[in-house]
């Protein structure tokens, strides 16, 4: 941004939106664009009379900023009063996806059948038992408990 020249019975005009907010909207519309619909169903799979379609769970975070500002007002050349300004931004999001389902058409019918992550089901049970580890080895030992309270 140019820097801004002022005298004292002038007033400062405040900067336009630059570059870094039309950035900041590029990055945010290809972000939603990734998340859209065509992401949670998969194309169709055909077979003889059979029509199969995968469905994900799609979850995005975004977060970004901008900001302009001038410097104080200070004496320049030849008697005016100058300032100088500038203007950022800055931010990021990420999209995750993982299948949930698959939807099988037939001449039967139409049924929903659930993808098993064991991997996640896997996790989350090493996690809940090192809480009740945890847990249980606070209940067994008191005097340990006790020194805890105490130095609260």
């Amino acid at each position: 941004m140019a820097k801004k020249e002022v005298t004292p019975n002038s007033e400062i005009e405040l900067p336009e939106v630059g570059t870094s907010m039309e950035m900041t909207e590029g990055v945010m519309g290809k972000l939603l664009e990734t998340s859209g619909v065509s992401v949670v169903y998969g194309r169709p799979i055909k077979q003889d009379d059979v029509t199969i379609i995968p469905a994900a769970e799609v979850i995005a975070g975004i977060g970004f900023g901008s900001g302009f500002g001038y410097g104080p007002l200070r004496e320049g050349e030849e008697g005016s009063t100058v300032t100088g300004g500038a203007e950022g931004g800055g931010g990021g999001g990420k999209v995750f996806s993982r299948p949930v389902a698959v939807v099988v058409a037939s001449p039967d019918g139409v049924r929903v059948e659930p993808v098993q992550d064991r991997t996640k089901v896997l996790l989350a049970a090493i996690t809940a038992g090192g809480f009740m580890a945890a847990a249980l080895l606070r209940m067994i030992s008191p005097k340990r408990a006790l020194k805890e309270l105490q130095k609260e």
